[in-house]
């Protein structure tokens, strides 16, 4: 049997493409044992962020911004923005493969892609709050003006928050459920019930608004994952958590919202309607560049 030296030559981490390059969830995770190895990955991880949540929880108590809002989420990034790299070191180290293979089968990070995402959807935000509350005039608080420095540490919180939910619930979670089931369906439908539960305000099912949280959860999650699969990847899902977090806070700011952003129903049904429109638009432009993508 003749061996072809180009195909021996291959990097370990990109063996995956000749087999799977049509499926994101069944790309990037090489070698035996997979799923042991997910587990020494989650259990390290889980325990380093609640380290660092920790930290940062301590830092905040004395800190001279304790009653500012940019102060705390600025801490925050910085602990987020620690269990992300702790993330990327462990899955390099368990792994054997670079993070790059959980953000893209190109093995880079398409800003492009990103930037379309969080513009579309800021852009419905905007639209949800010119058109569809009537009383935008009444409850727009003008006065409550957000400094640019405010905007900016917003916006860095909650993209290195959305960037690391993206990774583990659209990306790492479903791609090892995938690896040990060889069924993507399953691991879509299993990674978004534990992205449901773990918003799941309260952490328990006590009312009727709870659970239509986790269930509108559920069928955002599984959305995305198959935004991220169809796409090859998670930047457009990266954009558009960003793209909400931001746009509802920035308005909580302003006085034009009231409650916690997870407080569905108080957002109004456009608002939800808002953010399948997105995902699906940009399901049906990754099916439209899908055919004439290659790796």
């Amino acid at each position: 049997m003749q061996i072809n030296p180009d195909r021996v030559a291959i990097p370990y981490p990109l063996k995956a493409l000749n087999t799977y390059q049509n499926d994101f969830f069944l790309w990037g995770l090489e070698g035996p044992h997979t799923g042991f190895r997910a587990l020494l990955t989650i259990a390290l991880f889980l325990a380093c962020h609640l380290f660092f949540s920790v930290i940062a929880k301590a830092a905040a108590s004395h800190s001279v911004f304790l009653d500012h809002l940019t102060g705390r989420l600025l801490e925050n990034s910085i602990s987020t923005a620690l269990s992300i790299l702790c993330f990327a070191f462990l899955f390099a180290g368990f792994h054997k493969s670079n993070i790059r293979a959980l953000v893209s089968q190109q093995l880079r990070f398409r800003l492009g892609h990103f930037a379309v995402a969080f513009s579309l959807f800021l852009s419905l935000i905007g639209v949800n709050a010119l058109i569809f509350w009537p009383d935008l005039a009444t409850s727009l608080n003008l006065t409550r003006s957000i400094p640019g420095r405010d905007l900016l540490v917003l916006l860095l919180h909650t993209a290195l928050l959305a960037s690391l939910e993206e990774l583990m619930f659209r990306s790492y979670l479903p791609k090892v459920l995938s690896s040990a089931l060889r069924k993507p369906w399953a691991a879509i439908l299993l990674s978004s019930m534990v992205f449901a539960f773990v918003h799941l305000p309260g952490r328990k099912l006590e009312t009727t608004t709870d659970g239509l949280t986790v269930g509108y959860l559920f069928v955002i999650g599984s959305l995305l994952c198959l935004l991220a699969r169809a796409s090859s990847g998670i930047e457009f899902g990266m954009g558009l958590h960003t793209a909400n977090n931001f746009g509802w806070l920035a308005l909580n700011r302003l006085g034009f919202t009231s409650g916690q952003v997870s407080d569905l129903p108080s957002l109004g049904p456009w608002s939800i309607i808002s953010s399948f429109v997105a995902i699906f638009i940009l399901i049906l432009y990754s099916q439209k560049q899908r055919e004439g993508f290659r790796i």
